[in-house]
């Protein structure tokens, strides 16, 4: 018994994700306005905070990264395998025992 999304659905699945890579690649280009906006907003403390914001912008940097290129892969392989759900199944007749 294989399972696959009909053409319609996977249409839709594969945009939604395409979309989600497209925002999170966006998000990335204000992270360095976000760091400057965080900078300016401790007043006279920017100076102590500029040690640490830029480990904010690389974290954050990364975070959309991934995110973009892992909803890329997942739009782009949408609808491209099947699943054996027997083939997968766990043997529920089978039984170990188990001693504690």
């Amino acid at each position: 018994m294989a399972i696959t999304m009909s053409p319609e659905v996977a249409a839709q699945v594969e945009d939604r994700f395409d979309n989600l890579s497209q925002d999170f690649y966006n998000l990335s280009d204000l992270i360095s306005t976000a760091r400057t906006t965080v900078e300016s907003g401790c007043g006279d403390f920017a100076a102590d905070m500029q040690a640490y914001t830029a480990t904010f912008e690389s974290g954050w940097t990364q975070t959309f990264d991934i995110g973009s290129e892992s909803a890329g892969l997942i739009a782009g392989n949408t609808n491209q395998l099947q699943v054996d759900l027997e083939a997968v199944d766990r043997d529920a007749s089978h039984t170990t025992p188990i001693t504690l």
